[in-house]
């Protein structure tokens, strides 16, 4: 290092640069920035070295009194699908056809080739036609098939195969290309070894099956509960936090989008409201109350409400959303608010037949627009939560204009 140093110091090229730090600053940095200031830009000058690391973070610590009157629990559960399925009621038909007309796609993969080049000089030694002698169509309805009833390593619908298995067959054979093509041709069913192809399949199927399944379903795992006290510690932006009284934080972060929707909800709202007892805003990722459920790709996710709340005679999962968002998602049965709405719907049902100690044992899922609580700030919880039914009734109407 000293070596080093000194070569810096006498204005020539270190030997290494082991633990050095090089900051150059070229003279035409300085004229731009001049060029801005002339402009009118505010340029901020100074030392930063005083400034904390972790910004404006601050410690927010559920006490031993908090936890005691406000602390909150909720019936771990578990998502399942309804096993009950008819397949026949499966219409193949309706499925979507390829974008790549078969024929193109078989005359151009039939074009692919591998040539074998010299890493040295450059020469091209040998070209073969690229092939899978271990690839037959037996083999892409096996590969398909578990596809379709696997997800992430875990087997969701594998007492099926052979029902799955047959609706693939009929699928590729007689609609996927808008016609019948017999793939047991060695011609054809190279084309089927076309990965975009073979993903395209297994979504497909993949989707109406999910889609079949019937109702969501949660199994609540015995003896075990979820409660805010799990963390007694939570790290909040002090520039968007707010001070609250009826949670075991002293302190509640709220989300920046929206004006402070969330601010204005837990200031003038939850701890004013004579009919909230105590109140929790789930931080995400750390309080384990997730509601799973499949997004429109059938991919199986995880949904954090943003408050759960006791009442005297109820508990609430609430959900706070833009007017725009809301109206957005009406009608839209595959829009995320919807799934996770109707997600979060199936689990109070669940979470009721469970009785915690301290707080009632009926749960209640709803959704409420900034426009609905924008219009009635003077209203109490309860008649908040009537409205807000009628916002969640709102997004959950059919095409048909039927409820969920």
């Amino acid at each position: 290092k000293r070596e080093a140093r000194e070569d810096v110091i006498n204005k020539r090229v270190p030997k290494n640069s082991f633990d050095f730090l090089f900051v150059v600053e070229h003279p035409e940095f300085r004229k731009f920035y001049e060029e801005l200031q002339k402009q009118g830009y505010a340029i901020g000058i100074g030392d930063s070295s005083g400034t904390g690391t972790t910004g404006d973070l601050v410690l927010s610590e559920a006490t031993p009194e908090r936890i005691k009157k406000y602390d909150l629990s909720w019936p771990i559960q578990v998502y399942e699908q309804s096993p009950k399925f008819d397949f026949s009621a499966i219409d193949i038909s309706k499925l979507p056809k390829y974008s790549i007309p078969f024929e193109t796609l078989k005359k151009q993969l039939s074009q692919i080739a591998v040539t074998e080049t010299n890493a040295e000089t450059g020469g091209k030694i040998k070209t073969w036609k690229l092939d899978n002698k271990y690839f037959d169509y037996a083999h892409f309805l096996r590969q398909a098939t578990m596809a379709v009833a696997s997800e992430r390593g875990a087997h969701i619908l594998t007492s099926k195969m052979a029902d799955i298995t047959g609706i693939i067959d009929e699928y590729v054979s007689k609609y996927i290309f808008g016609g019948e093509i017999d793939f047991q041709k060695s011609e054809n069913y190279t084309v089927l070894n076309y990965a975009p192809l073979f993903d395209f399949v297994v979504g497909s199927v993949k989707r109406i099956l999910l889609d079949g399944l019937g109702a969501i379903q949660y199994e609540v795992k015995a003896g075990k509960v979820g409660r805010l006290n799990d963390v007694k510690k939570i790290y909040v932006r002090e520039s968007l936090s707010v001070p609250v009284e009826r949670c075991i934080y002293p302190l509640s972060a709220y989300s920046r989008l929206g004006e402070g929707f969330e601010k204005k909800f837990m200031e003038e709202t939850l701890d004013k409201s004579a009919e909230v007892e105590a109140f929790g805003k789930i931080q995400q990722r750390k309080h384990p109350l997730n509601i799973s459920y499949r997004d429109k790709d059938g991919i199986k996710r995880d949904y954090f409400p943003d408050f759960i709340i006791k009442t005297k005679d109820k508990m609430y999962i609430v959900e706070t959303k833009a007017e725009d968002e809301i109206q957005k998602a009406e009608g839209s049965e595959k829009n995320l608010i919807v799934l996770k709405a109707r997600a979060a719907v199936s689990w109070c049902k669940t979470a009721s037949q469970v009785a915690l100690p301290d707080q009632p044992q009926d749960w209640e899922y709803f959704m409420l627009s900034e426009k609905t609580f924008n219009e009635n700030r003077q209203l109490g919880f309860d008649s908040l939560a009537g409205l807000g039914r009628l916002d969640l009734e709102r997004l959950l109407l059919s095409e048909a204009g039927k409820l969920f």
